[in-house]
C-alpha cells in the first residue's frame, strides 16, 4: 500500500479548474501501480482536488483501477464540511480499503481523540463491523491543537486509548 493525495491548486487557485490535469495524473499513477502490483490509497487530505466526498468518488471512478482505493479519514472530512458517515460512508465504502482514525471537530477547528470529535467515528466503526471490513485502521495523533502542552508521545497514546476505547465499545477485535 501506497497513501497518495490528489493535487492542489496554484495558490488561491479554483479545485475545479485542476480536475482534469488531476484526473489525468492519477490515472497514469494508477496505471503505473498495477504493472507494480501495488495499491495506492487516496486520502482525502484538505485543500486538495480530493478533500471532500464527491470529489474522492469522482477521482475513484474516473481512474476505474482495482489499484486505487480509499484511504478514508474521518477527521479530514469534518475539516471540509462532509459529514463522514451520513455522506462519505456511502458513497466510497466500495472502496475503502484503509481508514485513518482521526477525529475533528468545527469549533474549534481541530483535531481531537477518536470519539471526541464530530467524525461520527463509533459510527463508522459499527458500519465496518457490519461490512465485514477487513482492512486496516490507522492512528493519525495530530493533537497539538488539543493537547498544546503534551509530548509527542503523550498525544499518541491518548489517540490509541481512545481507539482502543472505541473499538472496545463497537465489541471490535483488534491485533
Amino acid at each position: 500500500y501506497i497513501r497518495i493525495f490528489s493535487y492542489h491548486p496554484a495558490e488561491d487557485g479554483d479545485l475545479d479548474a485542476i480536475r482534469d490535469e488531476v484526473m489525468s495524473r492519477i490515472k497514469q499513477l494508477a496505471a503505473i501501480a498495477e504493472e507494480n502490483r501495488v495499491i495506492l490509497l487516496l486520502e482525502n487530505d484538505n485543500n486538495l482536488y480530493g478533500s471532500t466526498d464527491d470529489r474522492v468518488l469522482d477521482i475513484l471512478e474516473h481512474c476505474a483501477s482495482g489499484a486505487l482505493r480509499s484511504a478514508f479519514d474521518p477527521g479530514n472530512f469534518v475539516i471540509n464540511n462532509v459529514k463522514p458517515v451520513d455522506e462519505a460512508y456511502p458513497k466510497l465504502d466500495r472502496y475503502l480499503t484503509y481508514v485513518h482514525v482521526k477525529d475533528a471537530t468545527n469549533e474549534p477547528r481541530q483535531f481531537v481523540p477518536a470519539g471526541a470529535g464530530e467524525g461520527q467515528i463509533d459510527q463508522l466503526l459499527l458500519k465496518l463491523r457490519e461490512s465485514g471490513y477487513t482492512g486496516y485502521l490507522s492512528v493519525e495523533p495530530h493533537l497539538h491543537h488539543y493537547l498544546p502542552h503534551a509530548s509527542n508521545p503523550k498525544r499518541v497514546v491518548t489517540a490509541v486509548r481512545a481507539l482502543k476505547d472505541l473499538l472496545a465499545r463497537a465489541e471490535m477485535a483488534w491485533e
